[in-house]
């Protein structure tokens, strides 16, 4: 039963995220269906090699891990050998050793072109790449409750069996199975397509009004994000609790004290939990746009500053 449940869920929420995708950003998916079907049919992020390493760039000055990028190295020449021998056997067993060294350069070629230019990918890995490296969140995307896959084991965005499977299937459910399948064409031939978009992407307007915006998000200081703290918490508006931000050393008193709303965290755990990437929607603070991850983290660090020493 628990095992059905989670499947179920994982099916309603892989729709979910297709809609997101396909709906909510319809001048976005323009220029990135391609991809999006690429990672979903193949398991391939197929970018292009510029906008491949522009996007491991973006991920790593974010703090966002995805290592099957940032740390993926080519295949040796003893499992490219392999490879062409493999593909030799299935042809037949008996081949000349010219025949070999022909079979290697092409194979040698092939994985060359896919590493530099589209990758396999985890589907989570995928989604997370081609998505926060616009500065469009997908942390409320998650089936694992936004902790990068600590209940999930690899996999944030469906059960772990298959994720891939369950948002294609998603996908299918909501724009039909041609979505997907589009012709008969191979992944070789569906990687270039969408390299070939994603150029075209990033010479457009929406990828530089994208870019801006996220540049503008980076730009918030953790000073900024302070005002709203203070602004909002020190207005004495009934609905938000009165906490004293203007005043450091009021502030550091309540630190270790239990939070009018959950008296089990001291106000620094909460503090913590809310400018964390767990936090969901409406228990982040500061309410609207996730800020990016070093600015929240300065500001923990602010208060961290402010506990009293004893503390320590």
């Amino acid at each position: 039963m628990t095992t059905k449940f989670t499947q179920f869920t994982a099916n309603l929420n892989a729709r979910r995220i297709a809609r997101i995708v396909t709906e909510s950003m319809p001048e976005v998916y323009r220029y990135l269906e391609k991809p999006f079907l690429v990672l979903l049919r193949c398991g391939k992020l197929a970018l292009g090699e510029s906008y491949l390493k522009w996007t491991v760039e973006q991920l790593r000055e974010m703090d966002i891990d995805v290592p099957r990028l940032s740390a993926r190295k080519p295949k040796s020449k003893h499992d490219l050998r392999l490879l062409a021998i493999a593909n030799l056997h299935r042809k037949g067993w008996e081949y000349t050793e010219q025949e070999l060294a022909d079979e290697l350069k092409l194979v040698t070629e092939r994985n060359d072109k896919i590493f530099r230019n589209s990758p396999t990918v985890d589907m989570s890995d995928g989604l997370v790449a081609l998505f926060e490296s616009l500065g469009i969140s997908t942390s409320d995307w998650s089936m694992d409750f936004q902790t990068y896959g600590s209940f999930a084991f690899r996999e944030r965005f469906g059960v772990p069996s298959n994720t891939r499977n369950t948002l294609r299937e998603g996908l299918i459910v909501l724009k039909g199975r041609d979505a997907i399948f589009p012709g008969k064409k191979s992944c070789d031939e569906l990687a270039d397509e969408s390299a070939a978009a994603i150029e075209r992407f990033r010479q457009s307007d929406v990828f530089a009004e994208l870019i801006a915006e996220k540049q503008k998000r980076r730009e918030v200081s953790a000073s900024d994000l302070m005002r709203r703290c203070v602004k909002c918490h020190t207005d004495y508006d009934p609905e938000i609790p009165y906490i004293p931000f203007d005043q450091p050393s009021a502030v550091s008193n309540l630190l270790l004290q239990p939070t009018e709303l959950n008296p089990n965290r001291t106000m620094m755990e909460d503090i913590v939990y809310r400018l964390g990437d767990v936090a969901t929607e409406k228990e982040r603070m500061p309410m609207g746009p996730i800020y990016d991850r070093k600015v929240r983290q300065d500001l923990v660090r602010y208060f961290e500053g402010l506990l009293p020493k004893d503390s320590e």
